[in-house]
């Protein structure tokens, strides 16, 4: 768990700068310092550390270290994006198109603001206006906003990955150069996709993932499952502050992350962004880390009975969005929580504030979301995956004695799943609650499938046969 007592600090030319990881580098270590807005790389010598100042010593360390930053924010031109990313061919959208979708994006800031208030709605407008759009057409790798050139590339047909870009762009080049170093860059990222979900989503949509060991349900997140992670741990910073961080990102000011930092440490936050950057962060530890740390700050700041039940609300508020083990072995949260709910009830019997209104807080609250798949849930997805697949090649389902399907579940409960057509690969398919990913046809299928069950058919031909039909149904109402 994080003690701050342990944080290594030095001082640099007037800054201060935190001790987050080190690396072996020519059989000897080399150490990175974070500050809030940039960092140095130390070598030790008499258990001191000693900044390395040879500009061209240090650009050689990150080099070798595959240390370096994204190249993406920091290009001179569109061309050299292009070539970084591969993008061998973009289509700069019409002015017809680009309207399209700007007054689309402001509609829907708009509504947002229904309930946010205070996202200047005017400045994003400006700042959309400005940007350059392009579509790629092949060839391309990422979605991304470049600030260089107030540039955007993505796939025009994904409404999600370009408004993602599009919050990037209202956030403005200026907040994103500011929020640059590495601690920092995945909540960016985690704050823009939350926002965009939100904005992009209605409220009953919650989709479940499986990370590490954890399951996450996040409400209104529309999102990739890569951006999860880091979502997870915006949406629990807010329930911590209380608001959204949508307006902070989309009006470019950082308000979120520099309220953040005033009331918790900057070292604490550097630390847990960094954490987030690495290749496999460890999610659990974060979220634990940020239980523990955010809590117990705020308590010691309650004074009255409405401090009190503010924070025992969103002490159980941020259960719904932290991760939970599969099996319920992790009990981290629950002994948390019995611990500052007994703090709290001393508290008030400390102040003579009668504490009967904590009796309907006792329990820790109860998981809202996840259901877990069931084979007929399964087989229903699998047809409807099957179904929409089929739809591109202008072909309908009628039956399903054509096909085979395999599945297996993994350890943390999603379901994999092979569709066979005559005996060849057709479908490869990543089944999560609420959540379905598709892959290409027809693809070479890589892995052993010794470990997975035949999903026998014919004991679900009438389960089958009327979901066929009425999913027929359902297209023959729409053509009407």
């Amino acid at each position: 768990m994080y003690d701050e007592d342990l944080d290594i600090v030095i001082k640099y030319k007037e800054k201060q700068y935190l001790l987050v990881d080190e690396f072996d580098y020519n059989n000897d270590k080399i150490y990175l310092f974070l500050g809030e807005s940039d960092e140095l790389y130390c070598s030790k010598v008499d258990n001191k550390y000693i900044p390395i100042e040879d500009i061209e010593n240090v650009n050689k360390i990150i080099k070798c270290l595959h240390l370096e930053m994204p190249d993406y924010f920091m290009g001179h031109s569109d061309f050299i994006v292009r070539k970084l990313f591969g993008v061998n061919q973009t289509d700069l959208f019409s002015e017809e198109k680009k309207k399209k979708y700007i007054e689309y994006f402001i509609d829907k800031i708009k509504e947002a603001n229904e309930t946010e208030k205070n996202i200047d709605v005017e400045l994003c407008q400006k700042r959309l206006n400005s940007v350059n759009y392009y579509s790629y057409n092949e060839h391309s790798i990422i979605n991304f906003y470049h600030p260089g050139t107030n540039s955007i590339i993505s796939n025009s047909d994904d409404i999600h990955a370009t408004f993602h870009e599009m919050v990037h762009a209202c956030s403005g080049a200026k907040f994103l150069f500011k929020y640059f170093p590495r601690w920092a860059l995945f909540l960016i990222e985690g704050m823009t996709e939350s926002s965009t979900s939100r904005i992009l989503s209605k409220y009953e949509v919650t989709r479940s993932f499986g990370l590490n060991k954890l399951r996450f349900d996040l409400p209104e997140f529309g999102g990739a499952r890569a951006y999860a992670g880091y979502v997870a741990i915006i949406r629990q910073m807010e329930v911590i502050l209380g608001y959204h961080a949508e307006a902070s990102v989309l009006n470019g000011t950082g308000n979120f992350i520099s309220e953040f930092i005033s009331k918790y440490g900057l070292n604490f936050t550097i630390k847990m962004g960094y954490g987030l950057k690495k290749d496999l962060p460890d999610i659990e530890k974060i979220q634990n880390n940020l239980l523990i740390r955010c809590f117990t700050i705020d308590f010691k700041k309650l004074k009255t009975k409405e401090d009190v039940l503010d924070y025992i609300i969103r002490l159980r508020n941020i259960f719904q969005v932290r991760g939970k083990s599969h099996d319920g072995s992790d009990l981290f949260y629950e002994k948390f929580y019995k611990v500052m709910f007994n703090k709290c009830i001393e508290l008030l019997k400390e102040k003579n504030i009668d504490a009967s209104f904590m009796d309907e807080y006792v329990d820790k609250p109860k998981t809202t979301f996840f259901e877990p798949f069931t084979l007929d849930g399964l087989l229903s997805n699998t047809i409807d995956s099957i179904n929409s697949a089929l739809s591109d090649k202008n072909e309908e389902l009628t039956s399903m004695d054509d096909f085979t399907i395999k599945y297996k579940y993994d350890e943390y409960k999603n379901i994999k799943s092979y569709v066979f057509r005559n005996g060849v690969p057709f479908l490869k398919l990543e089944f999560y609650p609420n959540l379905i990913s598709t892959c290409t046809m027809n693809g070479d299928i890589m892995e052993d499938l010794s470990e997975y069950q035949d999903l026998d058919l014919s004991k679900y031909k009438e389960f089958i046969d009327q979901y066929l039909i009425s999913n027929r149904k359902q297209k023959k109402k729409k053509a009407v």
